[in-house]
């Protein structure tokens, strides 16, 4: 299966820099424009199916990405962001100066660690797989969208690409950036990563 990875358009949380999880923050009119953008790129592609999200930033992306082929894009909690619990919707900055030790603690267990009362990115990755899982046997050769968000998109990377956790923060994660994999036997060639030539700069 060929899989097309997209990560959501700009929200106003992103601008706000507030932490972002199972919220309802839609798309801003840039991140509209982005959504356009991503799905004019993948116009020409022989896609078979858009599952996204069911939040409303990815659900925007994915319609935008969707219609040029004629298909509906398909919502599944299972590929929600990471739920961020007791910091959802709270500034970045404000979390640090609650928790000063943060990124420290988080840095000493990528995997393991979680926001109070949140996920790990063991647990997103577990859901996020079960969801591939199901969209493989359904289009063994096919070519599927997933519109999802930045910590899906990490652990898929860092999965299918055999990047450690930790080997992502160092790599950029644009609105809509575009990731590309073939994937098979649970291992994935990658064709694309994290790509957003379709911006403006």
């Amino acid at each position: 299966m060929r899989l097309i990875l997209v990560r959501h358009g700009e929200t106003a949380c992103n601008v706000r820099d507030v932490w972002h999880g199972w919220d309802d923050c839609a798309l801003t009119e840039r991140g509209l424009e982005q959504a356009q953008a991503i799905a004019a790129r993948l116009a020409d592609e022989p896609i078979d199916a858009v599952y996204c999200s069911d939040a409303p930033r990815a659900l925007q992306t994915a319609q935008a990405v969707a219609g040029p082929h004629g298909i509906r894009p398909i919502p599944d909690p299972g590929l929600r962001e990471r739920n961020a619990g007791a910091f959802e919707g709270v500034a970045t900055t404000e979390v640090v100066a609650r928790h000063p030790r943060i990124w420290e603690e988080r840095n000493a267990d990528y995997w393991g660690w979680s926001p109070p009362g949140g996920e790990t990115f063991r647990q997103v990755l577990e859901r996020v797989e079960a969801v591939l899982e199901r969209i493989a046997a359904q289009y063994p050769d096919g070519t599927v969208v997933l519109v999802t968000h930045m910590g899906p998109v990490r652990v898929l990377i860092s999965r299918l690409a055999g990047i450690s956790l930790a080997g992502t923060y160092e790599l950029s994660f644009p609105s809509t950036c575009l990731s590309i994999f073939s994937i098979g036997d649970g291992a994935g060639t990658v064709e694309l990563l994290n790509d957003a030539a379709h911006l403006p700069q």
